[in-house]
């Protein structure tokens, strides 16, 4: 066998490098670099250094990539802004409930069925009472749950004639004392109007009657009646009679005296009312 000469025997041994190939693994390996370099900065807030803690550039921060910025109390982080606290989403915030003395973490503090921020904000009502007029109905039922609803009842005499039975008085009365207690003596009729002026309906109605000679009662009678409707009205005639032991001693000479005035007036007007 042929043997080499000298320099192609060291080419043999030792190989020459290509400086082009290792120019093209170092452009490659700065290019990887770059790479990693920029994704690590696009993935890290404004640039920063994954674990680097820096102050917080929002109004709260929870921590994170910046250091922890919390919000002032009453209110919440939220994405980096700081809003107000509703425990309860009514739409009234913690803190003002807490100014109006409602309950922050109750839809509807006062349990009439109406959410505390649509009695605060919309209708006006007090979302502290179920019924803030204090009338028969609670604010979630009453169509004017500002306005009292009540009934007012006004009763006016508007005709009266008494029927003095001249004969019976001085029969039942002589030598100024009363000597027939059971005979009567009058049978007055007295015409009265009722109407019902309030918005409301009253359960129950009640009035007295009063008759008076000269000045002094005669007689008291007392009337009731069960409902009277929103906008009641109606005339009516009272007939009764007075006999000679209703007469007080006191009255026994004007009863006779035919110049005594005679007068029937309404008294103690009662009815259920709401004011």
């Amino acid at each position: 066998m042929a043997s080499l000469n000298k320099e192609e025997d060291m080419d043999f041994l030792y190989p020459k490098k290509n400086p082009n190939k290792n120019i093209l693994w170092i452009i490659i390996a700065v290019c990887i670099t770059i790479i990693i370099i920029f994704t690590i900065y696009r993935l890290t807030p404004t640039g920063n250094v994954i674990g680097e803690n820096k102050t917080c550039p929002y109004e709260c921060c929870e921590g994170g990539y910046y250091l922890e910025k919390s919000c002032s109390n009453g209110y919440e982080c939220k994405s980096n802004e700081c809003v107000v606290k509703d425990n309860d989403n009514d739409g009234l915030s913690n803190i003002e409930e807490i100014q109006i003395g409602t309950n922050p973490n109750l839809y509807d503090s006062d349990g009439d069925t109406l959410g505390d921020y649509q009695e605060e904000k919309v209708l006006g009502t007090s979302p502290l009472d179920i019924n803030t007029d204090d009338d028969r109905y609670n604010d979630n039922t009453d169509l004017n749950p500002l306005t009292k609803d009540s009934a007012e009842i006004i009763v006016n005499v508007i005709d009266k004639n008494f029927n003095i039975q001249w004969l019976s008085l001085g029969i039942a009365i002589a030598g100024g004392g009363i000597v027939s207690p059971s005979m009567v003596i009058a049978k007055p009729k007295v015409t009265i109007d009722i109407q019902n002026m309030g918005t409301d309906y009253s359960s129950y109605f009640n009035y007295d009657i009063v008759v008076y000679v000269a000045g002094e009662e005669l007689k008291r009678i007392s009337q009731s009646k069960g409902k009277i409707d929103k906008g009641y009205t109606n005339t009516k005639i009272e007939n009764f009679e007075i006999k000679a032991e209703d007469i007080p001693s006191i009255l026994i000479n004007s009863i006779t005296n035919s110049n005594s005035e005679w007068d029937a007036r309404i008294e103690n007007i009662d009815y259920e009312k709401f004011r």
